[in-house]
């Protein structure tokens, strides 16, 4: 029995580390790269992705860098990381480790460089908006894993045939219904200045239209004629530049929303410990009673 709960607690202990062992980099335009910092250049940082720690490693420029904050509980600023001699090549931290110096001590940085604790408690399993989302995972850093819910390329071209299908299918349907709102409403630029030229169009060195006593007005016309024509451009050029956007974005939305729920499965496990009595009562003479304990471990 002592074995069991040694083992429950060490499951526990390591899935609860694995949940919780990530670096962030607040980058200057307010959003978070979930991360392993592997070293800090004088002049970039380089990681992996949080989802993907064996993966391919990324860099992010001193100059977009806000904060870093260490799994570790180390929270510094950029003032804090980053030497002056941006020219070195050699690495000046890995992981929160500065080169030939002992581990950072808190008490030795300034408190303003310090972000307050609870502002990067990042609570994965709560419901998040797609614009709190795309804070925490840019698109460029994603892996496929098994298990991903969503398809990005089979979202694109939903989005292709129809816009807003492929942020529909990928779990964001006011998104998707904006574009094609917003699609369709280029299209009906477009065909009330079809209308409008259609309907103003009229030849001077023709006869007058029948029943007419006079010419409509030349500069009314004209004006109408050239509002018309601003309608049909406007209309076209909104409807390709909305429906490739609407192409990108699809994509980028399904792999923002797998990312999601990878970092769920991350952080999100359930473990139940149940005990069981029971009787073989088969045996002629004594009946054989055992006991044990069921472990149920969900994640």
């Amino acid at each position: 029995m002592k074995k069991i709960f040694l083992i429950i607690f060490c499951l526990v202990s390591f899935l609860g580390f694995t949940a919780k062992a990530q670096d962030t980099i607040v980058v200057k335009d307010g959003s978070y790269i979930i991360s392993k910092i592997m070293e800090i250049h004088p002049n970039k940082i380089i990681y992996t992705n949080f989802l993907d720690l064996s993966g391919a490693e990324f860099s992010v420029a001193k100059e977009e860098v806000d904060w870093v904050y260490f799994r570790s509980g180390i929270r510094l600023a950029q003032a804090a990381i980053f030497k002056n001699d941006s020219s070195a090549t050699e690495p000046i931290y890995i992981n929160d480790m500065e080169i030939g110096t002992e581990t950072i001590d808190a008490e030795t940085v300034e408190d303003d460089q310090f972000l307050e604790e609870d502002e990067l408690e990042i609570d994965f399993t709560k419901h998040m908006s797609y614009a709190e989302k795309r804070r925490l995972f840019p698109p460029s850093t994603y892996v496929r894993q098994p298990g991903d819910p969503y398809q990005p390329a089979l979202a694109g071209v939903a989005s292709y045939f129809l816009p807003g299908l492929g942020q529909i299918v990928s779990g964001e349907t006011l998104r998707g219904l904006a574009f094609m709102g917003g699609e369709l409403l280029a299209y009906s630029t477009f065909i009330s200045g079809v209308i409008t030229v259609t309907s103003n169009t009229i030849r001077y060195d023709e006869p007058m239209p029948y029943g007419s006593t006079s010419y409509p007005n030349r500069q009314y016309n004209q004006f109408w004629q050239n509002t018309g024509q601003a309608m049909i451009i406007t209309g076209i050029v909104g409807m390709i530049g909305i429906h490739i956007w609407n192409i990108v974005d699809a994509v980028q939305v399904a792999k923002v929303n797998n990312m999601y729920f990878q970092a769920q499965r991350k952080q999100q496990f359930d473990l139940s410990l149940r005990p069981f009595l029971g009787v073989d009562g088969f045996s002629q003479f004594t009946p054989n009673k055992y006991a044990g304990v069921t472990l149920s471990l969900s994640f």
